[in-house]
């Protein structure tokens, strides 16, 4: 039973992970509006929130499975690799602090979170499964299809309707544009 449960809850996590960046990826395209209503006189912000939405998938890996991998041996390699990446973002940080460009640094601070959140999934799947190689399930494969139509769908139509629309209510009805 140790190793098909062991399986069964890494099947659970990653439902729960893939959920996870579906509404990172539905907060995404909130991103604007948020940013307007809750910072209407930054501007700055609306460049921010899309990039710090990648923080919620980002985070929902940190809780799922840094602490899966601890109770199965992972705890000591996790954490010289969170020390090795700390000390690294450390570094970073203080350099990018002294540029006061708080773009460049928020990216960085995201791109190391990734960093963090690549490397304990590699760990827990060492430390769950050694050498074993696991498969995408059909339905988690239809999410992520579904997820690119979805946002594929959602450019295709704002394209339209921004440039195209545009041009038609201009030109060929002669509509004036506000």
């Amino acid at each position: 039973h140790g190793e098909s449960a062991l399986r069964s809850l890494w099947n659970a996590v990653m439902k729960i992970i893939s959920t996870s960046l579906f509404f990172a990826v539905l907060v995404f395209f909130m991103t604007g509006s948020l940013a307007e209503i809750l910072f209407p006189e930054s501007s700055l912000t609306v460049q921010l929130f899309p990039i710090m939405t990648i923080l919620v998938f980002i985070h929902v890996v940190f809780a799922m499975v840094a602490p899966m991998s601890d109770y199965l041996g992972g705890l000591r390699t996790r954490n010289i690799f969170l020390t090795a990446v700390s000390f690294i973002q450390l570094l970073d940080l203080w350099g990018l602090a002294s540029t006061e460009n708080l773009l460049i640094t928020i990216i960085s601070h995201v791109v190391i979170s990734m960093i963090l959140s690549i490397g304990y999934s590699l760990i827990a799947h060492k430390v769950f499964f050694n050498n074993y190689t696991i498969r995408l399930q059909s339905e988690i494969k239809l999410f992520i299809l579904g997820v690119i139509l979805s946002l594929s769908l959602v450019l295709f139509i704002t394209y339209i309707i921004n440039d195209v629309g545009d041009w038609i209510m201009a030109d060929v009805w002669n509509f004036p544009m506000i």
